[in-house]
């Protein structure tokens, strides 16, 4: 396969980065989904941290798009403060009644401890570039469309026009 087709391009299903094609993938290229062991460890799971975030930057997103219209943009950083803020209220409410149990794909962000923000930044970072590979949102930067595979700073998040 020629690696400047559009075929060859992928996007990592965890943590949303193109993948770039390499010739020892030559014979299994159709197959490849992760760009990393660590993406391929870190899996995103159904009602965990990682989705988490993806609901949360959207319902952010729907909620200030009905009161500021088509400028509405949510940063990574809020959407990581409310999710935390979340999970903290939830798991002060889960320590009552019974211990919580940490899955250990999680065991980075522990909810119980205080959480690390360069950790659960970059698990909201790869929720972005998710939604961004579906088509949901697009990321911007001083107000342009930029490729969040290569962002760096904060990334500016809206729905597309």
């Amino acid at each position: 396969m020629n690696p400047l087709t559009p075929a060859s391009l992928k996007i990592c299903a965890s943590c949303g980065r193109k993948i770039t094609w390499r010739k020892k993938w030559k014979k299994n290229w159709d197959a490849i989904t992760y760009c990393s062991d660590s993406c391929r460890k870190h899996k995103v799971k159904h009602n965990s941290i990682y989705v988490a975030f993806e609901t949360k930057i959207i319902s952010l997103l729907q909620d200030r798009r009905a009161i500021r219209g088509l400028a509405a943009v949510v940063t990574c950083e809020e959407a990581e403060k409310e999710v935390l803020k979340e999970r903290k209220s939830d798991t002060a409410d889960d320590t009552e009644h019974h211990s919580a149990v940490v899955s250990p794909e999680e065991a980075d962000i522990d909810p119980r401890g205080p959480p690390t923000p360069s950790k659960t930044r970059e698990r909201c970072r790869q929720a972005a570039r998710r939604l961004v590979a579906r088509g949901e949102v697009v990321v911007t930067q001083s107000g342009k469309v930029v490729d969040p595979s290569f962002a760096k700073g904060v990334m500016e998040l809206k729905f597309p026009s």
